[in-house]
């Protein structure tokens, strides 16, 4: 039964090979109805950008153009994480900044009159 299996296997695999090969060979034949691919909608071999240099082959990038785009992504995801976690800090700055003024959840900070550009507060009052 195994090798009668394995046998089969061998047999797909070589008529496989045989088939694969005679289609790479054969040329579709030019007929009075195709119509021609536009340049304009084909994928560059080469595109300028600003992280470099991207290279494609046939319209799928090269290793390191890939590498490239992952280095750059990953840097994006860096800043987006950056830039997510600076509302964060501010309001655990402001929180240590409340707490100078009493016990926590048992004071309540009221000032006399509107902020001016000298506080440095997140979001003062600064009109009503």
């Amino acid at each position: 039964m195994k090798k009668k299996l394995l046998l089969l296997l061998i047999s797909m695999f070589v008529i496989g090979i045989g088939t694969a090969s005679a289609m790479d060979t054969a040329k579709a034949p030019k007929m009075k109805m195709t119509t021609d691919i536009p340049k304009g909608i084909l994928t560059p071999n080469h595109i300028n950008s600003r992280i470099g240099e991207l290279n494609m082959e046939d319209g799928v990038p090269t290793v390191k153009t890939s590498d490239l785009i992952y280095d750059n992504l990953d840097f994006q995801h860096g800043v987006i994480s950056f830039l997510s976690g600076i509302q964060v800090a501010s309001m655990e700055a402001m929180r240590k900044g409340l707490l100078t003024f009493g016990p926590a959840n048992k004071t309540v900070v009221l000032f006399e009159n509107l902020m001016d550009s000298k506080a440095l507060w997140l979001t003062p009052n600064t009109t009503s």
